[in-house]
């Protein structure tokens, strides 16, 4: 509920949504619907492109990291990183605005939920979907995008376990 005070109010009171969804409000172009999800850095709203008219997943930097350069600057990389990379399991990014108030993120809207969502609508899953969803998830994991993250993170533990060799002292 924080995110409605911060968006624009309606200009016209038609959504152009395909789900004929009500607008809460707007941002910049982008006509909003609901809000999908929220974590620790930001929140997920579901959103109408009024130029392509396509759903539309906006990823919007929380207020209380928008004035903090180190959250920003992730926020971006993190764009720039997903938007390098065309992988199936790897959503696309259509656009950013890195200048805004809360800077955001445009993506397709994908229906369909998170696997927990999945689980308390239908409960246990067969085991040949159990293993669909691991061995897609180990094809993710194969990524060029979690490679390259994981590749990082070796060399930051690497560096971190040199400097505490360099820095021990000595025994002798």
């Amino acid at each position: 509920d924080w995110i409605r005070p911060l968006l624009q109010p309606l200009q016209d009171h038609s959504s152009g949504a395909a789900d004929d969804a009500p607008a809460i409000g707007t941002l910049d172009q982008y006509s909003i619907h609901s809000v999908i999800g929220q974590g620790g850095m930001g929140v997920v709203l579901r959103g109408m492109d009024p130029e392509l008219n396509r759903p539309v997943a906006i990823k919007v930097l929380s207020p209380h990291l928008a004035g903090v350069g180190a959250a920003r600057t992730r926020f971006m990389r993190e764009a720039q990183a997903a938007a390098a990379i065309v992988h199936p399991a790897i959503v696309p990014i259509y656009s950013v605005v890195p200048s805004a108030r809360l800077p955001y993120l445009v993506m397709p809207c994908i229906d369909g939920g998170n696997l927990q969502q999945r689980l308390d609508r239908e409960g246990p899953l067969e085991l040949t979907e159990v293993v669909r969803i691991v061995s897609r998830s180990h094809e993710q994991r194969a990524s060029p995008r979690h490679q390259t993250r994981e590749y990082f993170d070796r060399r930051r533990q690497r560096s971190r376990s040199d400097q505490r060799l360099r820095t021990r002292p000595s025994t002798r």
